[in-house]
């Protein structure tokens, strides 16, 4: 019965299935967004991800204070590092490992 009611319901309008989005659609709604280390707190901001071939989450560029405070800069961080989890980033770091990142990752810009 539940079904017949679903497919009327479908039929005329009334309901439309969730459609999914794309893998670009979720880059965009990202950015912006906040990162976080993987004990809670916020190391950055989402600048851009890069999609690899086969449309997954392949490189992340974020937006992070420098050590001491003193300006910003973009940090290019691999996809086995991060996860995109309810509109923010996680990355597999804690927090304390995001100077070593910043110093010593590859820095997209200064």
């Amino acid at each position: 019965m539940l079904r017949l009611v679903l497919a009327v319901l479908f039929a005329v309008g009334l309901l439309s299935p969730a459609q999914a989005l794309t893998q670009e659609q979720i880059v965009r709604e990202l950015i912006g967004k906040p990162v976080y280390s993987m004990d809670g707190k916020q190391v950055g901001t989402v600048a851009d991800i890069a999609l690899g071939h086969d449309k997954e989450l392949e490189t992340l560029m974020m937006n992070t204070d420098r050590s001491l405070g003193f300006g910003e800069r973009t940090v290019k961080v691999p996809g086995s590092v991060f996860i995109a989890l309810r509109g923010s980033i996680v990355l597999d770091l804690p927090a304390a490992s995001m100077d070593v990142l910043i110093e010593h990752g590859e820095t997209v810009s200064n």
